[in-house]
């Protein structure tokens, strides 16, 4: 309630030589102090009646840089969820969930703080299920600075892949390490964690399953160059996949490909060409290892009828067989990478080893066929970042040694605006972002009854961000550990300005205060297990 001004309140005391005269003031005065205190004592009823055991709340607009309390009301006149693109109010609670969706922008702040975006773009906090954090083992990255960037990044959620950390998540004890270590880290997002299959390793498949807590399996078809990570042949993956049948998840759970097949005597950094050309790396690893390992892993799944989920198709040659074998309704998803989208071999100059990947980036050509297949023939269930990151010695950086550098980009932070940016011009719509970005991954995955949509019940994760503006990617502004990646330098559209998970906001932008920095609040983050241990 507001007070009177003071110059404007009835009494203000009077020199003692008129102290008869106080009288007649003393009753008005009295009447106010006693209507304001009966009035404070209604509201501070009313107030612990409806936020009874609620930590904070303030029935005012959140300050531009404050925390947001719980409850709060976040709105924005554009909302994405499966329903359209429309202005709407989103109802947070307490338990951090989502209590409802209003169609409208709500003024009554009645329930909490009122968190007002403007134009921004909401959506459902983004998921990565294909994320190298690299973590224990290397140098090269970490869970802090993996989920921190992540944050930034407008993900929530993310898939730790089983390579290059020892142990590589092949065994159950190495994969129980893994929970051990994640957990014991500052996660500013959620995380969840990949077993590796590898050769000899089937009796252990149940283990891995049901008591481990992964959300998923991958294996490699091709040399990996990591020592405790060694490929599988084809009847192995049949092995695996008869398995996963058979157990009681009924084939659910994921099994994830890394989807090249070689020739005889092929050495991944035995091919010829100079050394520091991206073009000769790009011919040692050609299309037809990729189709090669698709169509076999395609008779496969028609064979046993359970799926397969191919990791990062950079061949559109690839996937071109995996568009006719889901028109023939063969059970598999496929996924590509930012990467992959967002640049052409045609582009990169010799000496630039922060390009070079598995599979490579391939020509323009292919790039615009798989912009095709996304777009046009909906081929694409995911776009992933493939994060994969080194040390500067690692790739090779000083010397521009494409081939003898590490295969992987550093990218997670940067997968919302390089893949706006790169399919804006093609007229995609927020919805199908969400989808490849957010749902799609989410129901593959089995965790869309919390993640990946915004409605009711669901987990208060968002991204907020702007698709009108256009930002420098510079390595003041990276949080992933080593400031090296193919990104930087590029600009994009799509600056993500906010990031809440179960609606503690872990990021915000600070650009709108001249700065490169960020305000980043405390990590909430956990290691999720998948839904179907509990069946």
């Amino acid at each position: 309630m507001s007070q009177t001004p003071a110059s404007r309140q009835p009494f203000l005391g009077v020199p003692s030589s008129q102290s008869s005269g106080a009288v007649p003031y003393f009753r008005p005065f009295l009447v106010v102090v006693v209507a304001i205190l009966i009035t404070s004592i209604i509201s501070w009823q009313h107030s612990r009646t409806m936020y009874k055991n609620t930590p904070s709340y303030s029935s005012f607009p959140c300050r531009s840089f404050s925390v947001v309390s719980f409850p709060f009301v976040l709105r924005s006149t554009r909302v994405v969820t499966e329903n359209g693109t429309f202005p709407a109010s989103i109802f947070v609670d307490r338990n951090g969930l989502i209590s409802r969706v209003v169609s409208g922008l709500v003024e009554d702040s009645s329930w909490g703080c009122l968190h007002d975006v403007g134009n921004f773009v909401v959506m459902p906090g983004l998921i990565d299920p294909h994320v190298h954090v690299n973590e224990p083992g290397t140098d090269s990255e970490g869970f802090n600075t993996a989920t921190l960037s992540a944050a930034a990044g407008g993900t929530t959620l993310i898939f730790d892949m089983p390579l290059n950390s020892h142990p590589a998540c092949t065994t159950y004890e190495s994969i129980l390490e893994k929970s051990r270590i994640a957990n014991s880290r500052q996660l500013w997002v959620d995380v969840g964690l990949i077993g590796g299959m590898i050769p000899g390793n089937l009796e252990t498949l149940s283990d891995q399953v049901f008591r481990a807590g992964v959300m998923a399996l991958k294996s490699f078809t091709i040399d990996s160059q990591a020592y405790d990570f060694p490929p599988v042949s084809i009847h192995e993956v049949e092995q695996v996949m008869l398995a996963l049948r058979n157990l009681s998840i009924d084939g659910e759970m994921r099994y994830m490909i890394h989807a090249e097949i070689a020739p005889p005597g092929f050495s991944p950094n035995n091919y010829e060409g100079p050394s520091r050309s991206y073009m000769a790396f790009m011919r040692s690893r050609p299309d037809s290892f990729e189709v090669r390992a698709v169509q076999a892993l395609i008779e496969l799944s028609r064979k046993i009828d359970c799926p397969v989920y191919i990791v990062h198709i950079s061949s559109a040659d690839a996937a071109e067989l995996v568009k006719q074998a889901k028109e023939e309704g063969i059970p598999i998803f496929a996924e590509t990478c930012t990467q992959y989208l967002a640049f052409a071999a045609d582009d990169i100059p010799d000496g630039h080893p922060e390009f070079k990947c598995v599979p490579p980036i391939r020509p323009n050509g292919n790039r615009k066929r798989l912009l095709r297949y996304l777009l046009q023939d909906n081929l694409f269930d995911v776009i992933a970042s493939d994060h994969a990151p080194a040390t500067p010695g690692e790739k090779c950086l000083e010397q521009g040694n494409v081939r003898m550098a590490y295969a992987g980009i550093s990218g997670l932070q940067y997968r919302l605006p390089a893949v706006w940016t790169a399919l804006r011009s093609y007229g995609v719509t927020f919805e199908q972002l969400a989808y490849w970005l957010s749902l799609s991954p989410a129901k593959i995955f089995h965790v869309d009854d919390r993640k990946g949509r915004i409605a009711s019940g669901m987990e208060a994760d968002f991204v907020i961000w702007d698709p009108e503006s256009l930002f420098n990617v510079t390595e003041s502004s990276c949080y992933f550990r080593h400031k090296k990646s193919a990104f930087i330098g590029k600009q994009y559209f799509g600056e993500v300005k906010e990031t809440f998970l179960r609606g503690s906001r872990i990021f915000k932008s600070d650009a709108e205060r001249g700065k490169l920095g960020t305000i980043v609040q405390q990590p909430r983050g956990v290691v999720i297990r998948n839904r179907l241990l509990e069946k």
